[in-house]
């Protein structure tokens, strides 16, 4: 009897083991690298036998530093040791308050906020700007700059799996909100359609521009103290009869957390939708907080339960070992 509980004790140990090995899971996922990224911290990311690729942000100040200088070194170093690994990349060029300050002497209209972030900038708090997203002399710029882009996205199309639309929001040019005051929205005559309809020319010169990548478009659901899917749900929509497959719709703040389930009207604006047409991305970098292993591995649970295209997570916790087997 005692050898047999031995054996039905080891069989346990062995079954909790297998259900806690990160192999287990089918969703792609993807690392989130930004651009101050060490060499030796993109190695370790793309080394992870679990990670598929990564996800490269990167401001467009850094790529388009002065007017008509364009310096694409940066991206072009990720590139070369991303085909190293024989991994894929999404390209997001981060615009909004990552935009360059040139603009500010080209009579370009502004935004202003504080901008708070306890997810993934450990709290920081500060003022910020950025050109207003339908401020037309901005687009002009920022279209010319990815005639640019394009050139290295043609030369390298094998290597990318995604590029993310940028363009028309304030904060990382992403997401299809717009974080500031209601007397800001006011003072900058903000409305729910001039915005929206920023959003689909955007989305049109993007496929214009890419027509062979994948794209994403970030929905979100808050514009100064309101909440509201009806932007989203139109572009939603404007995607999904114009573009069909070409274009997947993600999510930037997905959590092991309940709030995130059908019902809530953010997270039912991606979970409405046929799972390969969307993209998850975590909420935080989950290293950040102690004791969050656990939570972690509970978001990447919840992620492959749903089954979207792939999850995007940050590359801290790959680098903390939140993804190695447990």
């Amino acid at each position: 009897m005692r050898i047999n509980s031995y054996y039905i004790i080891l069989i346990s140990l062995l079954c909790i083991n297998v259900k806690g090995n990160h192999n287990e899971f089918k969703t792609p996922i993807y690392a989130i690298v930004r651009s101050n990224t060490s060499d030796a911290n993109l190695i370790k990311v793309l080394e992870n036998p679990q990670v598929a690729g990564i996800t490269y942000y990167v401001g467009w100040s850094k790529l388009n530093p002065e007017e008509n200088i364009y310096d694409f070194a940066s991206l072009e170093r990720i590139l070369t040791i991303t085909k190293q690994y024989n991994k894929k990349i999404n390209l997001g060029v981060l615009t909004g308050r990552w935009s360059p300050d040139w603009l500010e002497n080209k009579h370009v209209k502004y935004l202003y906020w504080e901008h708070s972030d306890n997810y993934v900038e450990k709290g920081k708090v500060c003022q910020a700007k950025s050109p207003l997203p339908w401020d037309k002399t901005c687009n002009d710029f920022f279209k010319f700059f990815l005639l640019q882009l394009k050139v290295i996205v043609d030369q390298n199309q094998n290597i990318f799996n995604a590029i993310e639309i940028t363009g028309g929001s304030n904060t990382n040019g992403i997401e299809t909100n717009l974080i500031c005051s209601n007397k800001e929205l006011s003072r900058v005559s903000f409305s729910y359609f001039k915005y929206t309809e920023n959003w689909k020319k955007i989305i049109d010169e993007f496929i214009e521009l890419f027509p062979h990548t994948v794209l994403t478009l970030a929905i979100h659901d808050t514009y100064g103290s309101e909440r509201t899917d009806l932007v989203s749900k139109e572009l939603i929509r404007y995607c999904t009869l114009k573009y069909r497959k070409r274009i997947k719709i993600a999510a930037f703040a997905f959590t092991e957390e309940q709030w995130f389930n059908k019902g809530n009207q953010y997270a039912d604006l991606v979970l409405q939708l046929h799972t390969q047409s969307i993209m998850l991305q975590a909420i935080r970098i989950y290293s950040n907080i102690s004791n969050t292993n656990q939570d972690f591995y509970n978001m990447l649970l919840k992620a492959d339960k749903i089954g979207p295209a792939w999850l995007e997570i940050w590359s801290e916790d790959v680098i903390a070992g939140f993804l190695n087997p447990r």
